[in-house]
């Protein structure tokens, strides 16, 4: 008898444990293999990449980044216009439900303008991105040396 009612009792744990669990997977995003080339030491801007992924049901909406290690963090897009490539901000940045969004060279990436400090390789600089519901997941940005 006692048997039966500890397997009772661990099923029913078990069930509250996801029943509990299951809105924080609802709209969850990650941030992966974030990443700054390592710009001049005279720089006054910096651009970092990553991917970000939604395994969740519903899109999400980026609509901050923030950091300590610039003045001024923004999403940013390259776009040929007249022949010419040009770099606008995007207010906004949505991942769609069960989907990613890659942000590299020459497309879509986050501006840091106005260093407090001067990157090495190796260094690595917190990243904040922040939706439209209120969450933020916050990653570590390794600086790379391109140059060799």
């Amino acid at each position: 008898m006692s048997r039966t009612i500890n397997f009772a009792r661990m099923g029913l744990m078990i069930a509250a444990v996801l029943a509990c669990a299951a809105p924080s997977w609802a709209g969850r995003w990650s941030i992966e293999d974030a990443w700054i080339p390592l710009p001049p030491p005279v720089s006054d801007v910096a651009a970092a990449y990553l991917t970000l992924r939604n395994s969740g049901d519903r899109p999400v909406t980026i609509i901050s980044v923030t950091t300590k290690f610039a003045k001024h963090a923004m999403i940013h897009t390259m776009r040929m216009e007249h022949g010419m490539m040009k770099m606008m901000a995007l207010p906004k940045l949505v991942i769609r439900a069960h989907g990613s969004v890659v942000l590299r060279r020459g497309g879509k990436h986050i501006m840091l303008m106005g260093p407090t400090r001067t990157l090495h390789a190796g260094d690595r600089v917190r990243l904040t991105l922040h939706d439209q519901s209120g969450a933020a997941v916050t990653t570590q940005a390794t600086v790379r040396d391109m140059r060799k």
